[in-house]
């Protein structure tokens, strides 16, 4: 995304406690439509009503929902004057400080991802689409993250391919890997979960060698997790 400078209250933090997203357990996404094509670009608005644009989206970047209406956060999109409220990251490989500002609800593709890799002060915050990427750093989480690459690649599938995928984590996280595993263990997903992730990813790309087995076992990987990604990794 190409962005410009962004004043104070534009740039606010999408932290803090949530609330539980009320569409079922699952949080909202969109990515840029396919229309989008060479150097078009959907306009990023500071405000809801605005003409004042803070950065320009290309074809295949996405975001994540976000309604501050209340005394509470949900990750799902907040709706006004055909404006929806979103989350993004303005650095190329998606990571820093996220971002809210305002997206035309027509200049997305939208897509629904499951709660349960946020991890906050509350439970509610499970729903959160964000993860740290370092001290003070974050990134879009597992679960977002894998609803997105669903998203892109099935706009691709219509001949629609995003001019660059969002962020250069996209093309990386359309495979499942070991580290993917460990970070859904570590926030606690039920292994039936983590299971039919393994078993229904479009790709993966386990390191199933003795030390990798090793270190799966010593992060507290079930043995029900590690048969399944041994079966994805004999597939192959």
């Amino acid at each position: 995304m190409k962005t410009g400078v962004c004043a104070f209250l534009g740039c606010v933090l999408a932290l803090g406690v949530a609330s539980p997203a009320t569409a079922g357990g699952k949080g909202e996404g969109g990515c840029v439509a396919s229309r989008f094509e060479g150097d078009a670009f959907a306009p990023i608005y500071r405000s809801e009503d605005g003409d004042k644009i803070e950065a320009k989206a290309q074809k295949g970047d996405c975001f994540a929902g976000i309604t501050t209406m209340g005394l509470s956060k949900q990750y799902l999109f907040e709706r006004k004057n055909g404006r929806v409220h979103v989350i993004y990251f303005a650095s190329a490989d998606q990571k820093g400080i996220q971002r809210t500002a305002w997206v035309k609800e027509e200049d997305l593709e939208p897509f629904m991802y499951e709660c349960g890799c946020g991890k906050g002060r509350h439970k509610e915050d499970e729903c959160s689409p964000l993860g740290m990427a370092g001290f003070a750093t974050m990134t879009w989480n597992p679960c977002f993250r894998e609803a997105r690459d669903k998203k892109l690649e099935e706009m691709k599938g219509r001949g629609s391919v995003p001019a660059r995928a969002s962020g250069s984590d996209a093309s990386s996280a359309k495979a499942l890997r070991n580290d993917d595993i460990l970070s859904l263990v570590k926030v606690g997903l039920d292994d039936s979960l983590i299971i039919s992730k393994v078993q229904n990813a479009p790709a993966t790309e386990f390191d199933v060698s003795t030390d990798a087995l090793v270190t799966l076992k010593k992060a507290g990987v079930s043995n029900a997790i590690v048969n399944a990604m041994m079966k994805r990794a004999e597939k192959k």
